[in-house]
C-alpha cells in the first residue's frame, strides 16, 4: 500500500470516447480493440505509469494485472472523436483509434479496406487516450459519460421498485 501513496503518477489515467451511434456490442469491441493497441502504444514506461495490480481475495483467489488508473469511458460523435483524436495527437499523448474498416472480414480483408479508404470516409468508432489527467481533463471535460441505452439507464430504478415491491408483495 506505501508504493501507492508514494506513487508519482497518481493523476495517470485512460480516456476512451466512443461512438454513441454504435450498438453496444460493436461499441465493446471497439473499446477492446482500442485499449490494447493504447497499452502497446504506451510502452514499458507507459505501462509502468499504468500501475498493473494483483488483486486476491479473502479465500486466496487471484485477480492478476489490473491497473490502479482510472479508466474512463466517455460518448460523443465521429466528429468529437475526430476532433479529440487530433487535439491528443497535437499533445502528443498516445492515441489509439479503432475505426469502421476495422470490422468484419478477416484482417486482411481489413487491411485492405483500410489503406484504401480516405480519412474523411472514415468513421471513428472509439478512441483511447493515456496521460496525466493534467493534460487530458481539458481535452475531454465536454463529454459525457458512456451510457449503453440512456432509456433504459433512466427506467432501470423504476424496474427495481417494481421488482422489489413485487418481492414484498409475495411473502
Amino acid at each position: 500500500m506505501q508504493a501507492l501513496t508514494n506513487d508519482p503518477n497518481q493523476s495517470f489515467k485512460l480516456v476512451a470516447l466512443i461512438n454513441k451511434r454504435l450498438e453496444p456490442g460493436v461499441a465493446m469491441n471497439a473499446l477492446a480493440h482500442a485499449t490494447a493497441a493504447a497499452v502497446n502504444l504506451a510502452g514499458q514506461e507507459g505501462r509502468d505509469s499504468l500501475k498493473f495490480l494483483d488483486f486476491t481475495d479473502a479465500d486466496g483467489q487471484l485477480y492478476p494485472g489490473i491497473s490502479a488508473r482510472s479508466f474512463i469511458i466517455l460518448r460523443g460523435s465521429d466528429a468529437d472523436i475526430r476532433k479529440l483524436r487530433a487535439s491528443a495527437i497535437g499533445a502528443g499523448l498516445p492515441v489509439a483509434a479503432f475505426i469502421n474498416t476495422m470490422t468484419g472480414g478477416t484482417c486482411l480483408e481489413q487491411l485492405e479496406r483500410t489503406i484504401v479508404t480516405n480519412v474523411q470516409d472514415i468513421v471513428f468508432y472509439a478512441l483511447v487516450v493515456l496521460g496525466k489527467a493534467e493534460t487530458l481533463n481539458p481535452l475531454t471535460k465536454k463529454f459525457s459519460l458512456w451510457r449503453s441505452n440512456p432509456l433504459v439507464q433512466a427506467t432501470a430504478p423504476v424496474a427495481v421498485q417494481a421488482i422489489q415491491q413485487d418481492q414484498t408483495q409475495t411473502r
